[in-house]
């Protein structure tokens, strides 16, 4: 792996970079997509324990 100084990022030097988060970006979007379509088809029932659980804020009081 090669160290290069401090540069604003550019095509030309940063090519593979730009092109490996561009991909996971846009992988990340996908995979929350299907996620937020997926959510709308499934019944999901969440325990009076969890009901104040942040992680699950997303879960709760989904519109049919």
């Amino acid at each position: 792996r090669k160290i290069v100084p401090a540069h604003q990022a550019n095509l030309k030097d940063d090519y593979q970079k730009v092109q490996t988060l561009a991909t996971e970006q846009k992988q990340a979007e996908a995979i929350e997509n299907w996620v937020a379509d997926y959510k709308k088809g499934v019944y999901i029932w969440i325990d009076n324990k969890y009901v104040l659980c942040q992680e699950l804020a997303g879960w709760k009081g989904l519109d049919k």
